[in-house]
């Protein structure tokens, strides 16, 4: 299992990347705002599954009478005072993914085109301007 999804990563994420022609910004560029995505959208999901809790909780206390206040509390805690903080704490975590993968992402396809063109035998910019897209 382990095997399949190293091959799996690698075959769908990793030679992607490594094997681009477009220009290195680009590349980094694009890995960066997907892993924002993927950190904001993670961190959302898991507030998603908070929510549904929540909303099995909040079931069970609708079903007693007289707790029409508890109700309106508990939507207020939910929508106001958890909500607001997950959104500002999913940026917080996705900005800084940001920038790290970004700067990452740019040194490893840096690196990986430069011993390439070495083991052709070529300078690194003529490498580039031969192999790379300019959109």
């Amino acid at each position: 299992m382990k095997k399949v999804i190293e091959k799996l990563i690698t075959e769908k994420l990793i030679n992607p990347v490594l094997h681009s022609t477009a220009p290195v910004s680009e590349v980094s560029l694009g890995v960066a705002v997907g892993v924002f995505f993927g950190c904001y959208w993670l961190l959302e999901t898991q507030n998603g599954l908070s929510y549904e809790m929540f909303r099995g909780y909040l079931i069970h206390i609708s079903s007693t009478e007289g707790t029409w206040e508890t109700i309106v509390a508990s939507a207020r805690f939910l929508l106001i005072d958890l909500g607001w903080p997950m959104i500002i704490g999913s940026i917080v975590y996705a900005v800084p993914g940001f920038i790290i993968s970004y700067f990452m992402t740019e040194r490893i396809v840096t690196s990986h085109r430069k011993s390439k063109a070495s083991l052709a035998g070529m300078s690194y910019d003529d490498c580039r301007t031969q192999k790379e897209t300019q959109h």
